[in-house]
């Protein structure tokens, strides 16, 4: 049971605040894991081989939905893991879904 204070210092109670931060903060965790899966899903579905990364040169223009970043991190993750990489979104969704 709660101790009767006054108004003015039981509203900043050190304890109700770390429990709201504790919260928010799992819930802005989980969606930037579902934002971050989400963007690289998208990078990953509009990649071209012709698009410029770092080890291919192009001075043609960016066809990535993502613009020059999408198209570096999909070359990337396409030379590193191949058509995998896409599997490899689905426990990140999931772990930012949990989060959620």
């Amino acid at each position: 049971m709660r101790s009767s204070r006054p108004i003015a210092t039981s509203f900043f109670d050190l304890d109700d605040l770390r429990r709201l931060v504790g919260r928010n903060s799992s819930l802005l965790a989980g969606l930037a894991l579902i934002a971050t899966a989400a963007a690289v899903a998208a990078s990953l579905a509009t990649w071209t081989i012709a698009d410029p990364s770092l080890n291919h040169a192009v001075d043609g223009p960016v066809r990535n939905l993502l613009g020059r970043p999408g198209a570096v991190v999909a070359d990337f993750l396409m030379q590193m893991i191949g058509l995998a990489a896409a599997i490899l979104l689905v426990p990140l969704g999931i772990w930012g879904w949990r989060l959620v």
